[in-house]
């Protein structure tokens, strides 16, 4: 039981994580983000556009530079 348990949260832990960590830590801090906000606020709906753009340029950058070392191109 204990290796059904084990291997069901390794599942979800590449699933969610994977090769891309930033992206599973921007969903969180863009959520605890939003949290932060009284419901219905446009500033949570501003913070969490700006949170998102953030992520992904981050995270476009990050891999860009991955691909660039393994074509032995650096920067």
């Amino acid at each position: 039981m204990t290796r059904m348990a084990r291997a069901f949260a390794m599942f979800w832990w590449d699933f969610l994580v994977g090769d891309t960590p930033e992206l599973t830590i921007g969903v969180l801090v863009a959520l605890g983000a939003v949290y932060l906000f009284p419901k219905g606020s446009t500033v949570a709906g501003t913070v969490l556009y700006a949170v998102v753009v953030v992520t992904v340029a981050l995270s476009l950058t990050i891999e860009a530079r991955r691909m660039a070392k393994r074509s032995g191109r650096s920067r």
